[in-house]
């Protein structure tokens, strides 16, 4: 059922931005991101791995708004605890700085909505969700003039259980 249910957020948001990514000055991509959920309770870190949408547009010379939704595609355990991360959402500031002939520099600011399960096992689960500032980095790499493919750090959100943070790998196409 969760997968059915993960399936259809994809595809209604495709059938959403499709339409938005034909004009000029816009991007849409996916990254995959090995996120990290540094438990307040001093019991160590959940890694999980969740596919990114992400649709930006150009609004001045190297400034985009850029949105996304993630997808948790695994779990992990810490001794009696599992975390799972449902989905991310959010909308960021993107600053670009161009520093060589086909590699550019950003950062990042903005508001990330994160929904994750924690259990412990014995005592049941919970959500841990709420919207926080979100900021972060990363370099993109111009394959050719329509595709770049980036590496980026990520501090999603700082939950009542812990830190959501991510290193991920992707690619994005301008249109």
């Amino acid at each position: 059922m969760r997968i059915i249910k993960r399936t259809m957020l994809i595809l209604g948001m495709l059938f959403v931005i499709s339409p938005l990514a034909m004009a000029a000055g816009e991007y849409a991509g996916g990254q995959w991101a090995m996120m990290n959920y540094d438990l307040d309770s001093g019991s160590g870190d959940a890694d999980m791995t969740v596919a990114v949408a992400r649709y930006g547009m150009n609004w001045k010379n190297n400034v985009d708004f850029e949105a996304r939704f993630g997808l948790g595609l695994t779990d992990d355990s810490v001794g009696i605890t599992t975390v799972d991360t449902n989905y991310i959402l959010g909308g960021y500031v993107v600053g670009r700085l161009p520093v060589a002939n086909k590699v550019e520099l950003y950062g990042m600011l903005g508001l990330t909505y994160s929904d994750l399960s924690v259990s412990i096992t014995g005592l049941g689960s919970a959500d841990d969700s709420g919207t926080d500032i979100s900021y972060g980095f990363g370099a993109d790499y111009e394959v050719n003039a329509k595709w770049k493919a980036n590496l980026e750090y990520m501090f999603y959100a700082d939950t009542d259980g812990g830190e959501l943070t991510a290193l991920s790998l992707g690619a994005s196409y301008s249109f």
